[in-house]
């Protein structure tokens, strides 16, 4: 079987760069002990509620960086693949009673799974949607780095296993 033909896709150095901060992100959480275990087995998982719980500990909702890296990311209205009448249908996502901490991590998560768990350029997409996407992950590597430099715990795990 041959793949179809790779469709235009964002700057491919962006992704990886937000994939690098994304999943370094994961990785300090975790050696700073921010995870969770899946199930009844031992491997775990970084835990994005407690890391959610302590930025807004630590007064990131009053960070004037954080506000407008957050604000920047949510005017884009980011949405997630939902079924709707049996039919795979994008839908914005709504804010609900979400805090602004918890709303942009969680916009952020979805960004991810957008561009990494498929279904998003199936066999192509228009140049506008390309140009969106592209503006999208550079807002949310700019939540990732308001999100680094807030979390004093991370930042140290983060910043010992590069030294390591």
């Amino acid at each position: 079987m041959a793949f179809p033909p790779r469709p235009q896709l964002p700057d491919e150095g962006l992704v990886f760069d937000f994939f690098w901060a994304f999943t370094t992100i994961e990785c300090g959480m975790k050696h700073a002990g921010l995870h969770t275990t899946r199930g009844n087995s031992n491997v775990i998982e970084a835990d994005w509620d407690g890391f959610t719980t302590e930025l807004v500990d630590y007064a990131t909702e009053r960070s004037q960086t954080f506000i407008l890296a957050a604000r920047n990311l949510q005017r884009f209205r980011i949405q997630r693949l939902e079924l709707i009448g049996n039919i795979p249908t994008w839908r914005p996502v709504e804010r609900g009673r979400m805090g602004e901490v918890e709303f942009t991590l969680y916009l952020l998560r979805l960004v991810r799974n957008n561009l990494f768990h498929g279904g998003k350029y199936e066999f192509g997409a228009p140049a506008e949607q390309v140009e969106r996407d592209t503006n999208i992950i550079r807002a949310a590597l700019s939540v990732l780095d308001q999100c680094f430099e807030h979390h004093p715990r991370v930042k140290v795990a983060v910043e010992r296993a590069a030294a390591a």
